[in-house]
């Protein structure tokens, strides 16, 4: 029997959430396997689909990309 050590997990806090540049509402960052997103919670407003947290979230700080829904 061997003692395999889990992976740590970053401790790393994610930067805040600027609110929807639509609405004005709440975000929250989302994850699907691989990909990464910010989605309103109000509007439905997405941010770009990244390759992890942190872009996902610097990218709906930024707000360089943005589709709405609605």
């Amino acid at each position: 029997m061997t003692n395999k050590k889990k992976p740590k997990k970053s401790t790393k806090k994610l930067p805040a959430l600027s609110d929807c540049p639509f609405c004005g509402g709440d975000a929250k960052q989302r994850q699907r396997q691989r990909d990464h997103w910010v989605v309103c919670l109000k509007c439905g407003a997405l941010g770009p689909f990244t390759k992890s947290k942190t872009a996902a979230v610097d990218a709906w700080n930024q707000r360089e990309f943005m589709i709405t829904t609605g």
